[in-house]
């Protein structure tokens, strides 16, 4: 009868060379030949492969990002948007041109005016102007006929921006907003609000170390500065999955890995909000890592094994029993980002009764300030 021991690297890592020439982790035992073989999925790279031997592969597997789904629904400022900030402003400043010309020109040409005030005629000029754009029309004291030419111009403006802005509302209203979905590494990156973590010792931080293209090099950076380097145990934690479905925080890991994580996850909770990006990446070879020293015609049963495995599709039999509610993790998240055109709840007019209440409340806010004026004039 043959006796085993297992043993568990301290630091917990898989492994990652060190300036001294030793590694890390689970590669380092091997290297170190404290133990024999490694078990797990180990990702196959040309520097490991200097210093263990790897069985022939299991799988090939790819990192993927998984993140929260992102809230759907309108924000205060959705019926604003509508138009740039630009638009807004040109609309005041031309609103003020307009009535600051229409103001001179009847004061000039128009005797009976000439006895009120430049800065009363000015504000009902601006009352004018204003009332227009909600089709009020511009009122009956308009008499000159310049400045009747100058309000033909401005309606005909009115109209337009109007009618653009309606159209804008009326197609908002429509159609849901679509989700902000993180599906690639740019994506990630440029996403201010999300700290992506990374499985610390592995094969991914290995090659984001090396900076091999630019789009690694910023990733690396944000993922040190901002302490993401994390265990594997300590990521894929409760808590750190509640953060990545409240959408602080992004995982990066292996397909694989992912699928078994959130099948758990949807067997304890019945529900799933997470987003698997689209593009994976850094694809690499699943083996066994053995040690040098182990006899060649061990490595070679190991080998036969593993092909007899592979070959009989029992890798992926037994990845689909192990993840079984995958699926329906899956589709769980996916029902809750389709888009579909349903009556408007009150979270989506909510801008237009903080609208109302602050107007309500500016209003009252004027209304004490002349009553404040008025007592102390007497």
């Amino acid at each position: 009868m043959s006796f085993y021991s297992l043993h568990i690297p301290v630091d917990h890592q898989w492994g990652l060379p060190l300036a001294n020439g030793d590694w890390t982790g689970m590669v380092g035992m091997l290297h170190r030949r404290e133990v024999d073989v490694g078990l797990g999925p180990f990702a196959a790279s040309y520097e490991r492969h200097q210093v263990v031997r790897f069985s022939s592969a299991l799988d090939i597997d790819a990192n993927v990002i998984i993140t929260g789904l992102p809230q759907e629904g309108r924000s205060f400022f959705s019926f604003v948007s509508a138009f740039d900030w630009k638009v807004w402003l040109g609309v005041i400043i031309s609103l003020m041109v307009v009535a600051l010309i229409a103001t001179f020109v009847e004061k000039v040409n128009i005797p009976t005016i000439k006895r009120l005030s430049f800065r009363k005629l000015f504000l009902e000029k601006c009352w004018s102007c204003l009332s227009s754009l909600f089709y009020q029309g511009y009122g009956p004291d308009t008499i000159s006929v310049p400045s009747r030419i100058l309000v033909v111009f401005w309606w005909f403006g009115v109209i337009i921006l109007m009618s653009s802005f309606g159209g804008h509302l009326s197609a908002t209203l429509s159609i849901s907003p679509a989700p902000l979905l993180v599906d690639s590494l740019e994506d990630l990156l440029e996403r201010s609000d999300i700290q992506p973590m990374i499985d610390g010792g592995g094969a991914l931080e290995q090659i984001l170390k090396t900076g091999s293209t630019e789009t690694y090099r910023r990733l690396w950076k944000k993922v040190s500065e901002n302490n993401g380097i994390l265990l594997r145990e300590d990521m894929l934690a409760d808590h750190m999955l509640n953060k990545v479905e409240e959408g602080t925080h992004a995982i990066i890991i292996g397909y694989s890995t992912i699928q078994y994580v959130l099948s758990n996850r949807f067997a304890q909770r019945q529900q799933c909000n997470f987003h698997i990006a689209k593009d994976p990446f850094f694809p690499k070879p699943i083996v066994l890592a053995m040690s040098k020293s182990l006899p060649s015609h061990v490595v070679e049963e190991i080998n036969r094994e593993v092909e007899n495995v592979v070959h009989s599709d029992l890798i992926f039999l037994w990845i689909s029993e192990m993840n079984k509610n995958f699926t329906k993790c899956v589709e769980a998240s996916d029902g809750n980002i389709k888009n579909n055109v349903n009556s408007l709840g009150i979270k989506d007019l909510q801008s237009v009764f903080y609208l109302w209440i602050g107007g309500l409340l500016f209003s009252l806010s004027i209304l004490c300030l002349e009553i404040s004026v008025t007592s102390v004039t007497k």
